[in-house]
């Protein structure tokens, strides 16, 4: 695995959850629905960069992003994939 891409896809995935669970709170609270669809939105955004870095660093095909909308499980079959860069790094 590519550990600076497993970083930053760590970064900006986490910025994308928390920002999609602040837009679902505020939807609940938040008299300004725009704002939480905005918040939602680049959210979701954030989170599939994030999954599209991950699989960059373990040697993956992007469409494997396709698994997304399972939500749970599709990211444990996204973590569970095997790493293509393994055999690499352990040469």
């Amino acid at each position: 695995m590519i550990v600076e891409l497993n970083k930053k896809s760590l970064y900006i995935g986490g910025l994308g959850l928390v920002l999609q669970l602040i837009g679902i709170i505020l939807l609940t609270y938040h008299p300004i629905k725009i704002l939480c669809i905005i918040l939602l939105a680049i959210g979701s955004v954030l989170l599939i960069k994030g999954v599209l870095l991950y699989l960059q660093a373990k040697g993956r095909h992007w469409a494997w992003v396709f698994l997304l909308p399972l939500e749970s499980i599709g990211l444990g079959i996204i973590y569970y994939l095997d790493d293509y860069y393994q055999e690499e790094q352990e040469e």
